[in-house]
């Protein structure tokens, strides 16, 4: 069986992404967690009692804290596993 360049070059590429997602990276990992945290824990204290007819009870409010919390991370470890697989370029701009 024969495969193009380009055909190699895309199954490394998915298996970049796929052993970061099984192993991780230490350092993005505890930074990620510590700013998921924080952002949960900032959004929780955002809640008004007053307020809850627009958010719901405090039980509501903090199911739907961690529900977006949990789709930042999964956004953000995509976008890393991209970066880290070449997809996607970090530009630094000063």
């Amino acid at each position: 069986m024969k495969i193009t360049k380009r055909q190699l070059k895309r199954i490394i590429k998915e298996e970049k992404v796929s052993l970061l997602r099984e192993v991780g990276d230490p350092i993005a990992d505890e930074l990620l967690s510590n700013f998921i945290l924080r952002l949960a824990n900032e959004l929780y204290a955002l809640y008004v009692p007053e307020d809850v007819d627009r958010f719901g009870s405090p039980e509501e409010y903090e199911e739907q804290v961690d529900k977006l919390a949990d789709e930042v991370e999964g956004f953000v470890r995509t976008r890393l596993g991209d970066l880290y697989a070449g997809d996607i370029r970090l530009e630094i701009r000063r």
